[in-house]
């Protein structure tokens, strides 16, 4: 009878091909559903592995071998002590509803990060900046 059941249940997968997907989706298999997509309104993992790669960019990004390239930042500078970063923002960069990215969105990211209410659990990689700039429209300290 077991083997009956066996038998039964792995037939429909004997003979059927693979289907090809569709290049215009697609899809992510998580093993939690994230709660909300902000990450600084919830520590889940969940929403880092859905929000990280797929909506968010940062100002800089670490290629394959670990060297820092370029990302919304398009070029930075550093003080000699260390202490003070100028990012200069890639120009012509629009969000979904056609609004520009500028300093102020920046400093605006960057603040809500800092919040005291803020959950976002790379909150503490953060906690040397003592305050963000918008230095002019394409400048941010």
């Amino acid at each position: 009878m077991l083997g009956a059941a066996g038998a039964l249940a792995v037939a429909p997968l004997l003979g059927s091909e693979a289907r090809a997907q569709a290049k215009d989706r697609l899809v992510i298999g998580l093993s939690l559903e994230p709660p909300v997509l902000d990450p600084t309104k919830n520590a889940a993992a969940a929403i880092r592995e859905v929000t990280t790669p797929n909506i968010f960019e940062s100002l800089g990004r670490i290629d394959r071998n670990g060297a820092i390239g370029p990302g919304l930042a398009e070029s930075w500078s550093i003080s000699e002590d260390g202490k003070e970063y100028l990012f200069k923002i890639r120009q012509g960069v629009k969000y979904h509803d056609g609004e520009p990215l500028d300093a102020s969105v920046v400093k605006f990211s960057l603040d809500r990060l800092f919040a005291p209410d803020s959950t976002n659990p790379a909150k503490s990689l953060y906690t040397d900046i003592e305050k963000v700039e918008v230095v002019d429209p394409a400048t941010v300290k």
